[in-house]
């Protein structure tokens, strides 16, 4: 294929971080969480739940950068 993008992915997926997009392809995934029991507490600090959510706009941000690409 003649698709620059495409191509550094599909040679080393794991360097480009394609991991992260996985939840903008399908509709549900599984998790950590689904295996914990109703009872089970999880806590965060507040800090990382900002870095999170600000983390969690990036990767959005990206995947709309990269469906107005131009590539074939």
């Amino acid at each position: 294929m003649e698709w620059p993008l495409y191509n550094e992915i599909n040679d080393d997926p794991e360097s480009h971080g394609i991991y992260n997009y996985l939840p903008l392809f399908f509709d549900s995934m599984s998790s950590i969480i689904d295996y914990l029991n109703g009872e089970t507490k999880i806590y965060l600090l507040e800090s990382a739940l900002s870095s999170l959510s600000e983390y969690e706009k990036q990767i959005h941000q990206r995947f709309s950068d990269y469906q107005s690409d131009t590539q074939p």
